[in-house]
């Protein structure tokens, strides 16, 4: 009796309207998924945005010259010197040494070129002087007065040795020091061939 119901046309309508309505229910109404809750990053940002802005609104500041008179002397003394030997170069105070030189990307491991930028990141040169592209040409390190007479040491290795690395000549000067002496040293650099190439790179 069953196999005689399984081979009426009724069995055979009732089967193919059941797949057409499986089908159908695919197609038009398909699962849902549980969606990923959002990361809290924007709104941690925000908060610490907040935070500071707020500790900022309940301090009060003041302003700090940038060079002290001695080095406001010897800016203004590089100043003259330079712009005597030539209008496209200029002096520029307190750099960051790794806006003006950074690691060889050719050069070394990506562990060292990253640990060697993390070594320059707050270091700062006294004065430079940089030429009509904006390339450091010279740097020049200032004599503190306490080494007044004397042969200053040097203050950072790391910088000095940087420099060199980057074929920047590094120059050290007196406050004290008579102009022609100064004119006489920065000409000899800034007359001189470059010995590094500058790269292009986008700022990181």
């Amino acid at each position: 009796m069953v196999d005689q119901f399984l081979a009426t046309p009724w069995f055979t309508a009732v089967l193919v309207l059941t797949f057409a309505l499986l089908a159908y229910g695919v197609l038009h109404f398909p699962v849902r998924r549980r969606r990923k809750p959002r990361r809290p990053a924007a709104r941690t940002s925000a908060a610490e945005a907040k935070a500071a802005l707020d500790t900022i609104e309940r301090v009060g500041f003041e302003r700090y010259p940038l060079l002290s008179r001695d080095e406001a002397r010897v800016f203004d003394l590089l100043v003259a010197e330079v712009a005597a030997l030539s209008s496209d170069y200029r002096v520029m105070a307190q750099i960051s040494l790794t806006e003006v030189i950074g690691p060889d990307p050719d050069n070394g491991t990506k562990e060292d070129r990253d640990d060697a930028r993390r070594f320059l990141g707050e270091k700062r040169l006294d004065f430079g002087v940089f030429d009509g592209n904006h390339n450091l040409r010279v740097a020049i390190l200032s004599q503190r007065p306490g080494y007044a007479g004397k042969r200053e040491p040097d203050r950072d290795p790391v910088i000095t040795e940087a420099l060199r690395k980057a074929g920047v000549p590094v120059m050290g000067i007196k406050p004290g020091a008579r102009p022609a002496q100064v004119a006489a040293v920065l000409a000899r650099y800034i007359r001189a061939k470059p010995t590094g190439s500058p790269r292009l790179v986008a700022k990181r």
